[in-house]
């Protein structure tokens, strides 16, 4: 994709750096580790909907959460067969800390294993080509900029008849918004809703305001009469 965007003239060179394997202190990092507490402390999640105010909880105001919908993804299987997919020996892909995508070299990118933004070193990064055939480079044999794509998603994914039927059986376990939500999945899969019984339950609200939802703990099994004497 970033190859894509040279090939437009949309930008001159992106690089992408990887940090070494390990745990960081990262924002990212550090909101991702709210998201996975708030997650556990919830008795259940019924539906996306409580997943995105347990993230939205969990990260704060300061930061944006974007619902992606079905029309946001794209099938890039075709920026996928205009390239030609070639085995690098020298730089292992695993070990690459910089992919470096430049207009200099529009034939590919260049792989390194080191943090080293000037310039390329002989023998210890990598060009990686992309372009089919062993040709230089002409804007009319390879530009990505050419390809379209369509959307990965063109309508709502079929479901297959065990996960309906299971979904049905769900059905009366949840609560008022769980039951919605699922009601408008059995309606895109042109569905009979399910018949609702009576729903009675006590249990807190995931968007908790003071934030009391226990997690769960098991019953430990009170030993028989018989084991006791």
């Amino acid at each position: 994709m970033a190859l894509r965007l040279i090939h437009a003239l949309t930008l001159d060179k992106v690089e992408l750096v990887f940090m070494v394997p390990g745990h960081s202190f990262l924002p990212c990092d550090r909101a991702f580790g709210h998201i996975e507490k708030k997650i556990r402390k919830c008795s259940h999640i019924y539906s996306p909907t409580d997943y995105l105010r347990i993230i939205r909880k969990a990260v704060g105001e300061e930061n944006n959460v974007t619902v992606m919908e079905r029309t946001d993804f794209y099938d890039l299987r075709a920026l996928k067969s205009a390239c030609t997919l070639r085995r690098t020996q020298s730089v292992g892909f695993a070990k690459a800390r910089q992919l470096v995508v430049d207009a200099q070299y529009p034939e590919g990118y260049v792989m390194k294993n080191t943090y080293n933004f000037d310039k390329e070193t002989d023998g210890v990064d990598k060009r990686v080509r992309l372009m089919p055939g062993r040709s230089p480079y002409q804007a009319q044999l390879f530009n990505l900029a050419n390809e379209d794509f369509p959307l990965k998603y063109a309508a709502s994914v079929r479901l297959a008849p065990a996960k309906l039927r299971d979904l049905r059986l769900l059905f009366n376990l949840l609560d008022n918004r769980g039951r919605a939500w699922l009601e408008n999945v059995f309606t895109s899969q042109g569905q009979s809703l399910p018949q609702a019984q009576e729903h009675d339950s006590d249990e807190e609200d995931v968007d908790d305001p003071e934030d009391v939802i226990m997690e769960y703990v098991p019953v430990t099994r009170l030993p028989s009469e018989r084991t006791r004497r």
